[in-house]
């Protein structure tokens, strides 16, 4: 069965986006270990209002690089907020090879911002 994972790793709004994913059809499952996502044919990760929280739950959680491989295997992935900011990071460090890049919110002296 095709579900769509929404990342819940304690921080991003998930009442909204799994509400209206549901209002349109979509099969929704929350997922809060990267195991209970295997297989989904999309990947949603929600915002939040702080990043430096949210990035050190979205670490801790064990989906950074789950993301990373979910990405690289060309399964769609929609990051709203600071899922999108960390999108952004990971297509400037690993297509356009800014190593460093990062977020300026995250790390003010990164030589490449994104």
């Amino acid at each position: 069965m095709s579900f769509i994972a929404l990342i819940d790793y304690g921080m991003g709004n998930l009442m909204s986006v799994s509400k209206a994913l549901e209002y349109v059809g979509g099969k929704i499952r929350v997922v809060d270990t990267p195991s209970d996502a295997e297989g989904a044919s999309g990947v949603i990760l929600p915002g939040v209002g702080n990043f430096g929280d949210g990035m050190e739950h979205l670490n801790r959680s064990g989906f950074v690089p789950f993301i990373r491989e979910t990405v690289r295997r060309n399964v769609p992935f929609l990051g709203i907020c600071l899922g999108m900011q960390m999108a952004m990071v990971a297509f400037a460090r690993n297509v356009l090879g800014y190593e460093d890049a990062n977020s300026s919110e995250l790390n003010p002296d990164t030589t490449h911002p994104v």
